[in-house]
């Protein structure tokens, strides 16, 4: 896989990846996203320095059908994994 790497800080040996796909079959239990984000981090061979955001989501048909936001809802499942060598901020974005 090959990837492109914009940003302040951001070079071949320091990586921050989203990746983001529609999948078939949801999963309600958050410690799952994580698990899998730290699978593709392994498999995708990340490095220590490197972080890895997962977005998979499902489209869920309403129930209601008389539904004003339309027929149709999306769940993101959002999962994250990085390196040992990374280290997160803990401010609030801006």
């Amino acid at each position: 896989m090959q990837f492109n790497y914009r940003g302040e800080g951001l070079t071949e040996k320091r990586k921050f990846v989203v990746l983001s796909t529609q999948v078939q079959k949801g999963n309600g239990i958050e410690e799952d996203w994580n698990a899998l984000a730290q699978i593709l981090f392994k498999e995708l061979e990340f490095g220590d320095n490197d972080v890895l955001v997962t977005i998979p989501y499902i489209k869920i048909k309403r129930i209601d059908p008389l539904s004003i936001n339309g027929d149709t809802i999306t769940m993101y499942m959002p999962g994250v994994a990085y390196g040992i060598g990374t280290k997160l901020g803990k401010r609030p974005l801006k």
